[in-house]
């Protein structure tokens, strides 16, 4: 499938209507990208594929300097965390290997830009995707 799109340039909000960031296209480049439309009130709190027997914690929200990921599951899973950004885009790991009912770590976030950013949580075949904002 193929679209023309000419000269559009795409602003991202949250909630409270404050810009998160601009997405740009130029009409003279050939681009591809790939989008989530959400369609209702704002951006959701989070995006849940967990069964309700895991617990997930992220603080201090907003970060400054460090963000707390803490994580209760009852069982062992394998498990990958990373940081993405408003578009998807995987901007930081933060753990990969097997956690044992708990995990508690704590990342660096001082080198990232102002905005909002999402912690994204891969547990076995489920995923969990919660925002944050860096100040």
């Amino acid at each position: 499938t193929q679209a023309t799109l000419e000269g559009y340039i795409y602003e991202l909000k949250d909630n409270s209507g404050n810009s998160l960031g601009w997405i740009p296209f130029d009409p003279t480049t050939d681009a591809k990208f790939a989008y989530s439309l959400l369609i209702g009130k704002g951006l959701p709190n989070s995006v849940e594929h967990l069964s309700s027997d895991v617990q997930i914690d992220l603080f201090p929200n907003p970060a400054a300097q460090v963000l707390n990921v803490s994580i209760s599951h009852d069982r062992s899973a394998l498990t990958d965390i990373s940081i993405v950004d408003v578009l998807g885009r995987k901007i930081q790991s933060i753990y990969e290997g097997t956690i044992n009912q708990r995990l508690s770590i704590e990342t660096d976030v001082s080198d990232l830009p102002k905005g909002t950013y999402f912690v994204r949580i891969a547990l076995d075949d489920q995923v969990s995707v919660r925002p944050f904002i860096k100040g």
